[in-house]
C-alpha cells in the first residue's frame, strides 16, 4: 500500500477524498476526521507524537470520527486492509521526520 503524507492545509482538507483507495493517507497535524462526501467506508488510526497507536476505528461515508486530544496525526487506509507493521513503519517514519524537521528549524 502507497501512503501519501498531507502535512498542509490544503492536503489535509483533501485527506483520502480522490485517492485510489488502496493508498494510505497520513494527516499531520490532525486530532480528528470525517468522510464527507466519500463513497467508501474508511479505517482510521490515530497516532501520537511517537507514532504509538492511539485509537483504530472504522468511518462509514458521511461521519464524523472522534476528537482524540493527544492525537498528532491521523493514518487513513482501506477498510479491509490490515495496519501491518510495515505499512505503520512507514506512517510512524514520515511523522518523525516531519517532527524533526518541524524542531530543528
Amino acid at each position: 500500500m502507497r501512503l501519501i503524507v498531507c502535512n498542509t492545509f490544503w492536503k489535509r482538507l483533501r485527506g483520502a477524498y480522490g485517492h485510489d483507495i488502496h493508498q494510505g493517507v497520513l494527516l499531520i497535524p490532525c486530532r480528528r476526521v470525517h468522510t464527507f462526501f466519500m463513497r467508501h467506508t474508511i479505517s482510521v488510526a490515530y497516532l501520537d507524537a511517537d507514532g504509538q497507536v492511539l485509537f483504530i476505528t472504522r468511518l462509514p461515508p458521511f461521519s464524523l470520527g472522534p476528537y482524540v486530544p493527544n492525537a498528532v496525526a491521523v493514518l487513513e487506509y482501506s477498510l479491509g486492509k490490515s495496519l501491518t507493521d510495515s505499512f505503520l513503519a512507514e506512517a510512524v517514519k514520515e511523522l518523525l521526520i516531519l517532527k524533526e524537521r518541524r524542531f530543528s528549524a
